[in-house]
């Protein structure tokens, strides 16, 4: 007599979830718009919270939005020093 190869399969499968305000961090971050620093750090915090997927777009998606903030003060910074060379 052979031994019974079936195995019971639920129904369910585990789905590696990516928290959506990571996406919407990185998506920001690469558009330059301010959202993404909020965005990112609850992001952040959700991700610890619940163990969701998306930590490396979070981090990238703030990265990049401090990179925006801090190219536009330089750049505002320049264009004030040019002005009040104007005489």
């Amino acid at each position: 007599m052979r031994p019974s190869t079936q195995c019971a399969v639920s129904g369910t499968v585990a789905v590696d979830k990516t928290n959506v305000l990571a996406i919407l961090s990185l998506v920001f971050g690469v558009m330059g718009g301010i959202a993404a620093i909020p965005l990112g750090h609850i992001a952040l915090v959700q991700i610890r919270r619940t163990g969701e997927s998306g930590r490396g777009m979070a981090l990238a998606g703030l990265a990049l939005a401090y990179a925006w903030v801090a190219l536009c003060l330089v750049y505002f910074t320049y264009v004030a020093s040019l002005f009040s060379q104007i005489k």
